[in-house]
């Protein structure tokens, strides 16, 4: 079997020849997946030149046309041999693969509505898609919570506990757990993100295998956080990103540019930022023990203390997953948001002064709904599968020569919401 892809501005063209049985079914999965992945929405499949038709092959096309469906996109036949039509007639998919009807995104009517009124802006490292948000740039407040300087040093205990409550509309990440208590939790604290009504952290204790809890009915997930961020995401502004590369060459853009993006659109000095994206690349650490109770002389970032305390990607990892992606980035923070953020960029202007702390949960490629997509739909999508790959702490590693860089997006979408926060120093007593 041979299919050649043909793609234009406004659709992807399938042209497939041969036989499409059970033994060339997942090669056309492969295809699809490299069509869905280059972000083709509207495809249209020639099949005039297919002389078999097997169950197997069915089912990888109405697999693909609903997921497509799910995500705003289509798929349909455009063409087929008098075989393929007489073998979808009988099994009853023909309507289904033909149907000529638009697309249908997901979204409130805010959103689509806000379609008509998108911008494109053209950085040197991406293109950007730039929606209005519904709550007109309005600012919220930042909340910092908990005391990361006690770490290194003596740790955490009860009394720096503060729960976090993961309701709709709320965003937080940081160090924490879920659990009923302190107590309960005393052994497995480690990196959390939470979004709308989703709670999600990778326990420090035992495989360290990532769990999450979702608000249903009454029920609200409670993280308890050691230390963290936290702000409220109602009516973010919303962008669509793509990596601009080289002809011919793979084309990812930096976590840090991204946020540089967030803040120049956003117009302040602090931005809250909730991203979800196709991963060229995640680089980051996770906490291999929990802090609670320590020695007043321990360090877990000096060595050899932190090949006990953390674990690193020593290169990119996670390439060709989806990540969605929770943080703060600043440019200038005052001296307490100083505490929670590190730099992110690699020199030079622009993404070197930005300074962030970001938390990413890897999950199994899920393909994104074009347009204007509405936060709480997606973050619901992704995680509809059930399992979460891993969760990090995004970092910077800039060392030369031996540095793994920073995480890298193919495209994806970015909320964003202007932060104020108090960053005044209390007063000595």
């Amino acid at each position: 079997m041979d299919c050649q892809i043909r793609r234009t501005a406004e659709f992807t063209e399938m042209v497939l020849v041969g036989s499409l049985d059970s033994g060339w079914s997942s090669y056309l999965s492969d295809r699809f997946d490299e069509v869905v992945r280059a972000g083709g929405l509207d495809v249209r499949v020639d099949m005039a030149g297919v002389s078999y038709l097997s169950s197997n092959g069915i089912g990888v096309l109405v697999r693909y046309h609903r997921q497509l469906r799910g995500i705003g996109g289509r798929l349909r036949i455009v063409a087929d041999s008098e075989e393929v039509g007489h073998v979808l007639r009988l099994t009853g998919v023909f309507q289904l693969l033909h149907a000529e009807g638009p697309s249908t995104t997901p979204g409130p009517a805010a959103f689509e509505s806000a379609s008509a009124r998108s911008e494109t802006i053209e950085r040197h490292e991406m293109t950007l898609q730039v929606f209005p948000g519904p709550g007109g740039g309005e600012t919220r407040p930042l909340a910092l919570m908990g005391d990361p300087s006690r770490l290194p040093g003596r740790g955490y205990v009860p009394a720096d506990e503060q729960p976090w409550r993961a309701a709709p509309g709320s965003v937080a990440l940081g160090l924490g757990a879920l659990g009923p208590s302190f107590e309960a939790c005393r052994g497995r604290f480690g990196e959390f993100l939470g979004i709308a009504g989703v709670a999600a952290y990778r326990p420090s204790g035992g495989p360290g295998r990532p769990d999450f809890e979702h608000a249903a009915g009454a029920f609200v997930p409670t993280v308890r956080v050691l230390h963290g961020l936290a702000f409220p995401a109602e009516c973010p502004a919303l962008l669509r990103f793509e990596a601009r590369g080289e002809p011919g060459a793979a084309a990812a853009v930096g976590l840090s540019h991204i946020a540089d993006a967030c803040l120049d659109l956003a117009g302040g000095s602090v931005v809250g930022v909730v991203l979800a994206g196709e991963c060229d690349g995640l680089v980051g650490a996770a906490i291999r023990r929990s802090p609670v109770g320590l020695g007043g002389s321990v360090d877990p970032f000096e060595h050899p203390d932190v090949r006990d305390w953390l674990s690193f990607t020593p290169e990119p990892e996670y390439a060709r997953s989806t990540a969605l992606v929770v943080g703060v980035a600043a440019r200038t923070p005052g001296p307490r948001l100083a505490r929670y953020v590190r730099p992110m960029g690699t020199g030079g202007s622009g993404p070197a002064e930005v300074q962030g702390h970001f938390h990413a949960a890897v999950v199994p490629y899920r393909p994104l709904p074009g347009g204007a997509v509405e936060l709480t739909a997606t973050v619901a999508h992704l995680f509809e599968p059930g399992r979460i790959e891993a969760i990090l702490h995004l970092l910077g590693d800039h060392r030369p020569i031996v540095g793994a860089g920073e995480s890298t997006f193919t495209r994806g979408v970015a909320w964003y919401v202007s932060l104020t926060v108090d960053d005044e120093e209390p007063s000595s007593p």
